[in-house]
């Protein structure tokens, strides 16, 4: 529990306490905020960055990818799946949830991102995705 601001309606709430409980398998988060007067439950859907692509060499591109993790926690990734094609083990999706789709933006605009993209030979199609809605079965 931490002493936190939020804006609403246009007015600044002073909260003296909230709880975040996080449903990962839904992939939603349920803010509660305490404040005086009242109690204010959000849900915050993340937005996700989602990656097909090819590379020559998956070794090498799993040791890159593994070497940029703290870069991408820097920009806001929230982790995500590493995902390979069952036929063709050089064809990979990566689905990653981020903090805002702004800073999934900047990240992939990065010039030592590009860079790595261009030394590893990797080919990537982006998408940058906002939650509609949960589809039942």
């Amino acid at each position: 529990m931490v002493n936190m601001k939020y804006k609403r309606d246009g007015r600044i709430y002073k909260v003296k306490t909230f709880r975040i409980l996080h449903f990962p398998v839904l992939n939603v988060k349920y803010i509660y905020a305490h404040s005086p007067n009242n109690v204010q439950r959000r849900c915050v859907i993340m937005p996700r960055l989602l990656v097909r692509l090819k590379t020559g060499d998956y070794a090498k591109f799993k040791e890159d990818f593994d070497q940029a993790s703290s870069v991408r926690k820097k920009f806001g990734s929230k982790g995500g799946f590493l995902l390979r094609d069952a036929d063709n083990p050089n064809e990979l999706t990566i689905l990653m949830e981020w903090d805002s789709l702004e800073n999934a933006r900047k990240y992939t605009q990065l010039p030592e991102f590009k860079k790595a993209m261009q030394t590893a030979d990797v080919k990537a199609n982006f998408y940058f995705l906002d939650e509609v809605e949960k589809v039942q079965v």
